[in-house]
């Protein structure tokens, strides 16, 4: 089990994870969405056209910087 120091909240270890990985892999892809939408703003031959990414309810996430 894992707990968590801040909200007390506890769950298994592979459901933390999954938690966890689904958070990151929710950043990671709105950092690349924006940093394409930047580098192909003002382009003539590139035009990005994407949905946005929801924000998704993660009981554990984690602190990390891209």
């Amino acid at each position: 089990m894992i707990t968590c120091p801040a909200c007390g909240r506890s769950d298994k270890f592979k459901n933390v994870m999954r938690s966890v990985s689904a958070f990151v892999e929710e950043v990671a892809g709105r950092h690349l969405q924006e940093s394409l939408g930047k580098a192909a703003r003002g382009s003539t031959f590139l035009k990005v056209t994407s949905k946005p990414i929801p924000k998704g309810n993660h009981p554990f996430i984690a602190d990390f910087k891209l």
